[in-house]
């Protein structure tokens, strides 16, 4: 990840619409919408409860809702409940999935999709 140039501190809560450029690094408890035209992370202790919209996300710790994003890395703590909406999916060991993924693919000429 990016270093981040916004982060949510671990004891801090934010409801509402995050929105920004540069990498932000989530610690403390966020509700709403996220809209992040770079990195978003969720560190091991984080709880995010929302459509989440940004170039790559890493996942340590708990997201529930929607991920949209180019890159989207569940780590060995994270969990994941929901939709996620990628063109790539990492999944390391120990990591916790539970919901739908759709991944955006550009298929070879001549294959059809299902």
């Amino acid at each position: 990840m990016a270093e981040p140039e916004g982060s949510i501190g671990a004891k801090t809560v934010v409801r509402g619409t995050l929105k920004g450029t540069g990498a932000v690094k989530v610690s403390g408890q966020l509700e709403g919408r996220v809209e992040i035209d770079d990195a978003f992370e969720v560190n091991s202790e984080a709880q995010v409860d929302a459509e989440v919209h940004a170039k790559s996300v890493r996942l340590e710790g708990c997201c529930r809702g929607s991920v949209h994003a180019q890159r989207l890395i569940l780590g060995a703590g994270g969990f994941m409940a929901g939709e996620a909406v990628v063109e790539e999916f990492q999944v390391e060991e120990g990591a916790r999935w539970g919901g739908r993924l759709r991944m955006k693919l550009d298929l070879p000429s001549g294959v059809e999709s299902a």
